[in-house]
């Protein structure tokens, strides 16, 4: 009789599982990236980095991925807020636009995290 404790996790299948791709940013200029490393970061909207890579590198993240609808239709909002706010100051003019939304998610870490994925290499 065996005491092991059985596996509560729910079988994942092939199609379930994602894709880990690491791409170095280098010196941080994004014209100095492969194409492979264009093109994987272009096309993916989650990344995960460290506090050091440059905001070119990350104003490539999901260029070629379509902004989800609540993300604009959020976006929209906040601007009529914007332009309610900038009237009610005496505003003669709308506000300018913020930059748009993207797709892209960033999760960034550092310290021991960073230590750990370094050692696991």
């Amino acid at each position: 009789m065996s005491n092991a404790v059985p596996d509560t996790q729910p079988e994942l299948g092939k199609s379930d599982l994602g894709k880990v791709v690491f791409v170095g940013a280098g010196p941080g200029n994004p014209d100095l990236l492969t194409v492979r490393a264009r093109e994987v970061l272009e096309t993916t909207a989650n990344v995960v980095t460290d506090p050091g890579v440059s905001q070119g590198v990350r104003d490539m993240v999901a260029q070629q991925v379509p902004v989800p609808q609540e993300l604009l239709d959020a976006a929209e909002e906040e601007y009529e807020r914007i332009c309610a706010a900038a009237k009610e100051a005496g505003a003669r003019r709308k506000p300018p636009r913020p930059a748009p939304p993207t797709a892209a998610v960033f999760e960034e870490v550092e310290g021991d995290v960073v230590k750990q994925l370094r050692n696991a290499l």
